[in-house]
Parts: structure tokens; C-alpha cells; sequence
């Protein structure tokens, strides 16, 4: 049959992969394993995993982690090729893996397995960064919310160790560019360098990645059934990460599966709104000004937090606090912009202390704010320069077009 491919040869390929990319001493229980190991797909996984198979695996995936550069990048034609490909292939390995219960339960017993997937999110490779978006959505299914906080705790650490300021900041904006690279109305045209030698059937490329991501992305918000705080808490960050001009952009391939997955969110996001303004609601003094109808206006917000800390020694520390965040309203242009992630940031950590383990306050906060800002700069730099690039880009097509067109007519 067509595609199909036996426990024989997954268990041959599988083993090929380990004695590839395994230390020596590695190999040789993989060996001894295998020999002995039943004919089954299952029983060899177990065999596997057991022989920390999947781990050797990933710590070649991590040490191609650490030497490759991140980001999109062209998909042929660099240095970094061989890498990639075996970046790649370790992700479908990992994948089949996965798709078993051994597989699946020891990518939770190693953590490492998970932060190795993580960093591959934003992978140079454009099939990578989808393949890694479908395993961490599965994992978020899996053992009953343990799987959904172990991929979070993978996003904090790949997130100190890249030294970026918020958990999906770097993974987002991957996902921004790449969506960005697309060429107008689905051609080439202003396309990204990633889109033009990515060939034939690259859009229906772009769309499924955006389906992936947003699979992800939704899975990460969501899973958390019972704990609205979390689930708020983990759309505000997305919220920073301009997820609501990321999913405007997807609208524009009008593909079907990407537009029930932007209504889920939308849809969830007004329920879980409506559901926190209830609670805070209820909770509130008897006072109309108290009560909070929109989510999405500030001064309701305002209103309600110091009708709730009134006559309270909190109502002294929020008001000092909003008396500091207007003179932030001082500063220019980008400036003010990064004061304000940098405000957005520490107060995430706050609001959030002692609820989930890898999260300790005191920890996060100790940082220099100025190498916070700094990093914040460079990030805003490197925003301006791909929008001129893609500027750049985006004329000269044009004027290629028309000298075309001038030709054609000579």
C-alpha cells in the first residue's frame, strides 16, 4: 500500500537514526536492546525509550539547537543545510515516537525532550517550525494537564536561555514574519526570501503552518479547563505579543480551518472575559462605578481596581503606581514603548507568583532593567529593519513588473 510503512521499517529507520546520532555507549545498549526486542511497533518503542533512545535523540536536536542560527532563512543553498535536514528528520522521529504511550510518557519523565522541541519552534526551516507546533500540541493533551505545564515550563527556559523578555515573544514573531513573507494575494510578489525558494506548493505550506500554530495556540490557552486565572493570564501574554494583528493577517489566506481556529479563540476569549467580569463582579462593593461591562476599556478597569482597594492601604501603592506610569506618558515614541513592556512584564510575574512552580518572583525580578530595555531596543530594530527590507522588497517587484510590462508592449 502506498505510504504505508511497517513496524519493521520504522523500527529500521529508528535504528539507523540511533546508531547515526548516539554516543557509542548509547549505541551499544540500543543494540543490545534492539536484538533482543520483539517484532512489534509498540514493544520496540518501549524497548526504545527505555534505552533512552528518545533522549540521545534529542541531544543531538539540542546541540543542533545551540550552532544553528534562528529564524526564517532560505531552505537551500546555505551551510546550515545538512543541519536542518537532520534537525528535521529528528522531529519526525521524535514525532512517531511520541504517537505511541512510552514514547509519549518519557517525553515527560525528561524534560529536556520537551525544551528541545521548544527551541526548534522557531527553527530556520519552515517545515521544522510546523512538525514542532503539531508534537507540542499533542503534548499539551497529554496526562491530564501535566503535559500542558511541562511544555509551558520548556517555553520559560528556552525563553531565559534565548534572553528574550516574554514566553511566546520569540515564537510569535517567527510566526509574524513568516506570515509577512507571504507574497501578495498568494503570489510571489513582495514575498519573503524563505517563500521564493521554498518553490512549488509553498502557500498551501504557509496555511498549514498557520493551522499548526494556531492549533498550538490555541491547545495552550485552553487546556487549563479549570483555572480561568491561567487561561487570562496566558492570553495577556499573547495579547503583548500582538496576537490579535497576527490572527487579522491570517484572515487574508481565507482558508477555512485557519478561520474556525481564529473564531475559537475569539469565542473563548469573550467567554472567559465574561465569565472573570461575573466573578469580579460579584466581588465588587455595591457601587455601579465598580462594575466592569468592557474588558477591553482601561478606564473601566481602572475604575474598578480602585473601587475594589478603596479606603485599603493598597489604594496608596495603586495610585502611586499609576502616578509613575504617567510619567512613562513622558517619554517619546519607542521609549514609552518599552517602558511599558518592561511594566507589562514584571506585573505578569506578579499576578502570577507561586501559581506555577517555575515561576519565582523574586528570581524573575532579579535582572538589570537597563539590559531588559536594551534587549527590548534591539528588538525594536530589528522590527524597523525587516519592515524596510520588506518595503525595499515590495518596490522593487513593482518596478520589475512594470519594466516588464514596459517591454512587453515595445
Amino acid at each position: 500500500m502506498a505510504g504505508y510503512q511497517s513496524p519493521i521499517s520504522k523500527r529500521v529507520r529508528l535504528v539507523a537514526w540511533g546508531k547515526k546520532f548516539s554516543k557509542p555507549t548509547s549505541s551499544a545498549i540500543l543494540e543490545r536492546r534492539i536484538i533482543k526486542a520483539p517484532l512489534t511497533w509498540s514493544s520496540w518503542v518501549k524497548s526504545f525509550v527505555e534505552a533512552q533512545g528518545q533522549v540521545a535523540l534529542t541531544n543531538v536536536l539540542a546541540k543542533i539547537n545551540r550552532k544553528q542560527k534562528h529564524g526564517p532563512a532560505p531552505s537551500s543553498g546555505t551551510t546550515s543545510d545538512k543541519d536542518l535536514d537532520r534537525e528535521y528528520d529528528i522531529v519526525k522521529c521524535l514525532k512517531a515516537l511520541m504517537n505511541n504511550k512510552y514514547g509519549a510518557d518519557d517525553a515527560l519523565l525528561h524534560q529536556q525532550v520537551i525544551v528541545s522541541l521548544a527551541t526548534s519552534l522557531v527553527s530556520p526551516r519552515l517545515t521544522t517550525r510546523k512538525l514542532v507546533s503539531e508534537v507540542l500540541t499533542f503534548l499539551c493533551h497529554w496526562a491530564e494537564g501535566e503535559g500542558h505545564l511541562k511544555v509551558l515550563q520548556a517555553m520559560d527556559y528556552v525563553k531565559n536561555q534565548q534572553g528574550e523578555n516574554g514566553r511566546f515573544d520569540a515564537w510569535m514573531r517567527i510566526v509574524e514574519v513568516t506570515i509577512d513573507g507571504r507574497g501578495k494575494m498568494g503570489s510571489l510578489v513582495g514575498a519573503s526570501e524563505e517563500v521564493r525558494s521554498g518553490g512549488i506548493g509553498m502557500e498551501n505550506l504557509l496555511m498549514e503552518y498557520a493551522v499548526a500554530s494556531l492549533f498550538l495556540l490555541n491547545m495552550l490557552i485552553d487546556a487549563p479547563e479549570n483555572d480561568l486565572q491561567l487561561r487570562c493570564h496566558i492570553r495577556a501574554q499573547f495579547t503583548s505579543c500582538g496576537i490579535k494583528r497576527i490572527l487579522t493577517k491570517m484572515e487574508g489566506f481565507e482558508y477555512e480551518i485557519i478561520d474556525k481556529q481564529i473564531d475559537r479563540y475569539r469565542e473563548n476569549e469573550a467567554i472567559d472575559y465574561e465569565d472573570l467580569l461575573q466573578r469580579e463582579n460579584s466581588s465588587t462593593k455595591d457601587s455601579v462605578e465598580g462594575e466592569i461591562k468592557d474588558m477591553q476599556d482601561p478606564a473601566q478597569i481602572v475604575e474598578a481596581i480602585s473601587s475594589k482597594v478603596q479606603g485599603s492601604r493598597a489604594q496608596d501603592y495603586f495610585l502611586s503606581a499609576l502616578q509613575h506610569m504617567l510619567l512613562i506618558r513622558d517619554n517619546e515614541g519607542e521609549d514609552r514603548l518599552r517602558m511599558f513592556q518592561l511594566v507589562d512584564s514584571m506585573l505578569s510575574y506578579v499576578a502570577m507568583d507561586r501559581r506555577l512552580p517555575d515561576m519565582d518572583l523574586k528570581q524573575s525580578l532579579n535582572f538589570s532593567v537597563q539590559s531588559l530595555l536594551d534587549q527590548l531596543h534591539t528588538d525594536s530594530e530589528a522590527r524597523q529593519a525587516f519592515d524596510e527590507a520588506t518595503e525595499a522588497r515590495q518596490l522593487a517587484d513593482s518596478a520589475i513588473a512594470e519594466r516588464d510590462e514596459m517591454s512587453a508592449r515595445i
